[in-house]
């Protein structure tokens, strides 16, 4: 739905516009884009979050075969929602300090 505030979107609405292969993580730092992808299962930034709410199978070696899995996951919404409020609370304070 592309209603969050992960640097692929927002980049998408500045003005003036980012290119996308501008719109990186800022939280880590790392020079990788900041998408659904990398929030979830990259950014170094969430990782005690990460293992604390999202199976090791997910996040060791990610892919995005496991990135839809997780995402399609009946049995790990409840943590996987918990992770996005919790990791996406994290990057508000990281943003704003």
């Amino acid at each position: 739905m592309s209603s969050h505030n992960l640097h692929v979107e927002t980049g998408r609405w500045a003005r003036p516009r980012v290119d996308y292969v501008n719109r990186k993580c800022n939280i880590c730092k790392s020079g990788l884009i900041e998408d659904e992808y990398h929030f979830l299962l990259e950014c170094s930034a969430y990782t005690n979050i990460r293992k604390r709410l999202i199976t090791q199978y997910y996040y060791k070696y990610p892919s995005m075969f496991k990135c839809i899995q997780l995402l399609n996951s009946k049995n790990l919404a409840n943590s996987t929602a918990k992770y996005v409020y919790l990791a996406n609370e994290y990057r508000e304070k990281e943003i704003y300090i």
